[in-house]
This record gives C-alpha cells, sequence and structure tokens, in this order.
C-alpha cells in the first residue's frame, strides 16, 4: 500500500513468475469528506482470514468508502497507526476544503 498524489495505492506492485502487477487503487478525491473531518477507518485487534501475509494482531483495518469496505494490514500495530492517522489527516484536509467553499 503506497499514496500518490491523488491516490491510494494497494494490491501487488511487483511483478513474479512471469505476472504482471496487480495494482488497485482508491482516489483520495473519493474518501468521504465529513464536516469535522473523521473518516470510516477502524482498527481490527485480529486480521481477518485471508490477507495477504498473514498480519498479527492489530496490524488490520478498514477503511470504509463508495459503500465499500476495504481491508488493509500495516506490517507492525504501529504501522497501521501510522497509515489510520495519515487516512484520517488526508479526510480532514479533504473535508475543510469542501465544508469552506
Amino acid at each position: 500500500m503506497y499514496l500518490l498524489e491523488d491516490r491510494l495505492c494497494y494490491g501487488s506492485a511487483t511483478s513474479t513468475d512471469n505476472v504482471k502487477p496487480d495494482v488497485k487503487y482508491i482516489l483520495l478525491e473519493k474518501l468521504p469528506a465529513r464536516q469535522g473531518g473523521g473518516l470510516a477507518v477502524s482498527r481490527l485487534k485480529v486480521a481477518p482470514q485471508g490477507l495477504n501475509g498473514q498480519p498479527g494482531d492489530n496490524c488490520a483495518f478498514h477503511l470504509v468508502c463508495d459503500n465499500r469496505t476495504h481491508t488493509f494490514a500495516g506490517k507492525t500495530p504501529e504501522d497501521a497507526l501510522r497509515w489510520t492517522e495519515k487516512l484520517n489527516d488526508l479526510a480532514e484536509k479533504r473535508a475543510d476544503i469542501t465544508f469552506s467553499s
């Protein structure tokens, strides 16, 4: 998972065994802008089955966007916390722009 100027990218960013990379993305403009900031991000105590890399406890989080729930995981609980904080910061900036006009 990584951020570009206008999107949050996730998936396989490298190719292996002649398989093309499979990178998906969420446009940052699609992150819900709510008055007061607040994004629908929630940390998970236990990672759901099926996540790549079988993340440890407190490493996974949900992001709700466009009526979909995306599940991501950091390598460590601290990494997951940084991602959720960064995504909330982006949502707050978006809300400030949206509701100040």
